[in-house]
C-alpha cells in the first residue's frame, strides 16, 4: 500500500515554469499561486465560490470574464461587471437539478469550442468524481487549472487511492503541476508512514503552452500565506515522492 501511495503522489511532481509565478486572490484562504502568463483566452471558470471572491476580482481586473458556480451560497459577496454567477454546482453526471457537468457549463455559455481558458475549482471533495468523469479533451482546453484536493488522508484505502491515481494521471496528460500548498485548516497526517496534508492546493499549467522543467523548490514558498492566519503554514519541503 505504501508503494501505491508513493506512486500516486509522484504524479504531483512539481515543475518550474519559465514565465514565473504570481499569487492571485490576496493572502489567506482563497488566494492561489499561478503561472504569471494570462495571455490566453480571457475566460475563467470559478467553481466553488464560497464567502469571498478575491481571486475572481483579481482575475476580472486582468480583463477576464468569470463564470461562477456554487449552489451552496445565497449569492456573491460582491459584484463586478465581469462576473457571471449561477446558483448551480458541478457534478459528474447530469440528473441532479442543482448540479451540472463542466461540459454542460461550457455548452450553455457558448464556450464548447473555446481554448486557452482558466479553471479554478474548490468544491469540498466533489472534485474527485468530477475530474474522473471529465473528457480529456475538455481539460486540455484550459491553460491553467487550480484545484483544491480534499481527503488525502484516505489514501490508505486502496479504492480511494486508485481513484486519486486515475484523476492525477488524467490531468497530467495535458498539464503539469507547478505549485503545491497545504491548507492549514487541515493537518498533515501520517498515512502508511508517509506525511500527507489532508487538503492541498495544486496549480497546473498546460504542457502545450508553458515551458516546464522539474523543480527543486521547497514549499511553502515566499508566495504562499497560511489559509488560517492564526496557525503556522504546513511545511511540505520538496513534495517529491519518487
Amino acid at each position: 500500500m505504501q508503494n501505491d501511495i508513493l506512486r500516486t503522489l509522484a504524479l504531483l511532481e512539481i515543475h518550474d515554469v519559465a514565465c514565473g509565478k504570481i499569487r492571485v486572490g490576496g493572502s489567506g484562504d482563497g488566494g492561489y499561486v499561478m503561472a504569471n502568463d494570462f495571455s490566453g483566452n480571457p475566460i475563467a471558470y470559478s467553481i466553488g465560490v464560497g464567502p469571498q471572491v478575491q481571486w475572481d476580482e483579481e482575475m476580472a481586473a486582468k480583463g477576464f470574464h468569470i463564470w461562477q458556480y456554487d449552489h451552496t451560497v445565497p449569492g456573491l459577496p460582491s459584484q463586478h461587471p465581469n462576473f457571471h454567477y449561477q446558483k448551480l454546482g458541478i457534478g459528474a453526471y447530469l440528473g441532479d437539478p442543482e448540479l451540472i457537468t463542466l461540459a454542460e457549463m461550457l455548452q450553455r455559455n457558448g464556450h464548447a469550442n473555446e481554448t486557452g481558458m482558466i479553471l479554478k475549482i474548490d468544491v469540498e471533495g466533489a472534485e474527485w468524481h468530477c475530474f474522473e468523469s471529465m473528457d480529456d479533451e475538455i481539460l486540455g482546453r484550459f491553460d491553467q487549472i487550480v484545484v483544491e484536493y480534499h481527503g488525502l488522508e484516505y489514501l490508505a484505502d486502496a479504492r480511494w487511492c486508485e481513484r486519486a491515481e486515475r484523476v492525477f494521471a488524467r490531468i497530467n496528460r495535458h498539464h503539469a503541476a507547478i505549485h503545491v500548498h497545504g491548507n492549514n485548516y487541515g493537518e498533515i497526517r501520517i498515512v502508511e508512514g508517509i506525511p500527507v496534508p489532508g487538503v492541498i492546493e495544486i496549480s497546473y499549467a498546460n504542457r502545450a503552452k508553458f515551458a516546464l522543467t522539474p523543480s527543486n523548490a521547497l514549499f511553502p514558498s515566499e508566495l504562499d500565506t497560511p489559509c488560517d492566519p492564526a496557525r503556522p503554514d504546513l511545511i511540505l519541503g520538496s513534495f517529491r515522492f519518487s
